[in-house]
């Protein structure tokens, strides 16, 4: 399970014992939204107009794409394909 509050997308075990797993940073504005693509992998959409892709095992970002417009509202992730992140932009 994720989630995010401010800066940082926090993973939690989803079980009984939900502990918190691990903290990401990066971003520099508060973080939007959040979701996973894979077991892996977690994207995260951010005031700072990135969405950012992460290796959960290496806790390492390695995707990043800067959205064009001032806000990002959410994001849909298609794992199958090449391009597989597609976002809503608001001026």
């Amino acid at each position: 399970m994720a989630g995010c509050s401010g800066d940082k997308a926090y993973i939690w075990s989803y079980g009984d014992h939900r502990m918190l797993k691990d903290t990401l940073t990066g971003h520099e504005k508060p973080i939007y939204t959040c979701k996973f693509i894979t077991g892996t992998k977690l994207a995260t959409g951010s005031a700072d107009r990135l969405i950012k892709v992460w290796d959960l095992q290496s806790r390492q970002c390695n995707f990043l794409n800067k959205i064009k417009k001032k806000f990002l509202n959410d994001f849909f992730c298609f794992p199958r394909y090449k391009n597989f992140i597609r976002w809503i932009e608001m001026s």
